[in-house]
């Protein structure tokens, strides 16, 4: 099953890390293991290159959940 997209990126993030961890270790050992990981390592910069567009928002500073905008308060009255 896929990841929900309210969750995806949480539930995503301990296995990429898992991968930069075992990249740290070396290469991969297996041709089908290697082929992946270049084809994720050019993911990783298409999602760098597409994350730019979290630079001009925020996380509410009260953890209700709600993504605003730099310079915006957050509705739920909880904000910094």
């Amino acid at each position: 099953m896929g990841n929900l997209s309210y969750c995806r990126f949480r539930n995503t993030l301990p296995d990429l890390r898992a991968c930069v961890d075992a990249l740290l270790d070396g290469p991969p050992d297996e041709a089908g293991e290697f082929r992946a990981a270049e084809k994720m390592r050019q993911i990783c910069q298409d999602f760098l290159d597409a994350a730019d567009c979290l630079d001009d928002y925020r996380a509410c500073g009260k953890g209700c959940g709600q993504v605003i905008g730099l310079r915006e308060i957050c509705d739920c009255g909880e904000d910094d």
